[in-house]
């Protein structure tokens, strides 16, 4: 067995502790355990930057979805501008962006 030597010291509110300590428990694990084992196995998105950009291209490409769709709606197709087929790219370059992120976050 690995000596542990290092302590961390942790500040958290009561409600986590709580909350912390029932996770352990019903894992079968004591609080420094559980903690260890989480945090050695538990991903975080690698770029929560590139999350919020995406979700801010996304925002205003659902604008314009809703313009396509009233252009749609009124039969109106053929005069889909120009910035509203370069939304719909970009919405695909970024969606595909987004499932890269989420895959490699898991």
């Amino acid at each position: 067995m690995k000596k542990r030597e290092h302590i961390i010291r942790l500040r958290t509110s009561s409600e986590e502790l709580n909350e912390m300590r029932l996770r352990a428990d019903a894992a079968g694990l004591s609080l420094s355990d559980y903690l260890r084992k989480r945090g050695l196995t538990w991903h975080i998105p690698a770029n929560a930057r590139a999350l919020s950009g995406i979700a801010a291209d996304l925002g205003r490409i659902g604008n314009n979805l809703n313009q396509i769709a009233r252009a749609a709606n009124r039969g109106d197709l053929d005069n889909l501008q120009a910035d509203h087929r370069k939304a719909l790219m970009i919405l695909e370059r970024r969606m595909r962006d987004l499932r890269a992120l989420l895959v490699n976050s898991s």
